[in-house]
């Protein structure tokens, strides 16, 4: 399987709809990290898990999810995520490049520097 971003997106739709978003988020943390070790992706400053851009963008899946007519499917909400966040330029709004290409941003949830993201709906 290719780790692609509407991979991600897809992962991401799947967890907040089972988890919600506290759950979600670590079990999106530890399937990325597992996936990365089991590929023998080691964490540098330019590589490797992400944890702002990953909790960034459950913060957008969620605020998408939640604009959802409340009777799609699963996979018809993932549909909708995906159509509405493929651009992965879209946190470019919210962070700087040096802000999110950070070593601190890398290894921990960093808020944004530019806009606000939507919290995450407990």
């Amino acid at each position: 399987m290719e780790w692609t971003h509407p991979v991600h997106l897809c992962m991401s739709t799947w967890y907040l709809s089972r988890n919600g978003p506290d759950e979600g988020v670590k079990a999106m943390r530890e399937t990325i990290l597992r996936f990365n070790a089991h590929n023998g992706i080691e964490m540098t400053p330019e590589r490797g898990y992400h944890e702002t851009l990953t909790v960034a963008w459950l913060r957008i899946v969620a605020w998408e999810l939640a604009r959802c007519p409340a009777d799609l499917s699963l996979p018809e909400r993932a549909g909708h995520v995906i159509e509405h966040c493929r651009d992965m330029r879209r946190l470019r709004d919210h962070y700087t490049r040096e802000t999110m290409m950070s070593w601190k941003a890398r290894t921990e949830w960093v808020e944004p520097d530019l806009v606000p993201l939507p919290k995450l709906e407990r």
